[in-house]
């Protein structure tokens, strides 16, 4: 399992499978597409933060703990 986050978000710029990229909708002169384009490093963590599958994928297992005083 990856731990560490910079290592899991390399990996996922390799990845190669369009599945786990967002798609963005951009004017062309045929009218819009949809292209798709990886997760900057920040939406990658909040997305592994939301989405069981996507953090998984990479290996990855984050959790938020509120810390107390």
């Amino acid at each position: 399992m990856i731990t560490c986050i910079d290592e899991a978000y390399e990996n996922y710029l390799k990845g190669g499978d369009i599945k786990w990229l967002k798609q963005v909708e951009v004017d062309t002169p045929i009218g819009k597409m949809n292209i798709p384009i990886p997760y900057t490093k920040e939406e990658f963590i909040n997305k592994c933060k939301t989405n069981p599958e996507f953090s998984e994928r990479w290996g990855l297992k984050i959790e938020e703990r509120e810390l107390s005083k």
